[in-house]
């Protein structure tokens, strides 16, 4: 129900506290190390340009 505001559509509470502090630099470089390792994947088809 879009009348209702957003605080009241989910009632759902997190009581949980955090595992641990976040460290930022850390994460964006292991995703990035992850990113470019990663071998890029292959198009299943051809890509045909679009027609306007």
């Amino acid at each position: 129900d879009s009348s209702m505001p957003p605080s009241m559509r989910c009632v759902y509470k997190c009581e949980k506290e955090g595992s641990d502090s976040l460290n930022r630099k850390a994460m964006l470089n292991q995703l990035q190390e992850v990113a470019l390792t990663t071998p890029d994947k292959e198009r299943a088809g051809q890509v045909c340009p679009r027609n306007n």
